[in-house]
């Protein structure tokens, strides 16, 4: 008889083992169907993901308004981790370096949405100014603007330094 208890306890321990397991692992899964080409957007979130970026001097190149090959600026959309951000990376640059980055979004919510605002997190030495057109544009549903930020190092940059940042558009 105590044998049957300590099985039938055994089987008791499994079987909530088992039910924690699936419980933990279905924690914060979305219900969103995700399919190919799908954003990896939640529930909620109408901020415009980004397309395509792309900056008007690579590496290699002379540098807009300059007669020299100096700094440089790259950038990429963080597409498989969070396609609503870009990131920006400025190397080699001096105080008074400008550069243009010229970006596509589009609205991968199923309702419209409102460009409310362009979040720049640049360090201290970069100054940033926004395409002024871009805030208040609406977008339908699968629907794409284009848009861009002004990038110039101002007197707080260092020698030899790579400045990164981020730039993300939200939607409302």
């Amino acid at each position: 008889m105590a044998e049957n208890r300590t099985v039938t306890n055994k089987v008791w321990l499994a079987l909530l083992v088992v039910v924690l397991c699936c419980a933990c692992l279905s924690y914060g899964c979305s219900s969103q169907a995700m399919s190919p080409g799908s954003s990896l957007q939640q529930a909620g979130d109408k901020d415009p993901i980004f397309t395509s970026c792309s900056c008007n001097d690579p590496a290699g190149t002379i540098d807009p308004g300059k007669d020299k090959d100096v700094g440089c600026c790259t950038c990429e959309i963080e597409a498989v981790v969070n396609p609503t951000n870009a990131t920006v990376t400025i190397g080699n640059a001096y105080p008074s370096y400008k550069c243009r980055i010229n970006f596509t979004i589009q609205n991968a919510d199923d309702d419209e949405i409102t460009i409310t605002i362009v979040n720049v997190t640049a360090p201290s030495a970069i100054s940033v100014i926004a395409d002024p057109d871009l805030v208040g544009t609406t977008l339908q549903p699968d629907e794409e603007t284009d848009g861009f930020i002004v990038v110039q190092v101002n007197d707080l940059a260092t020698q030899s330094t790579t400045y990164n940042f981020t730039v993300k558009i939200d939607g409302d």
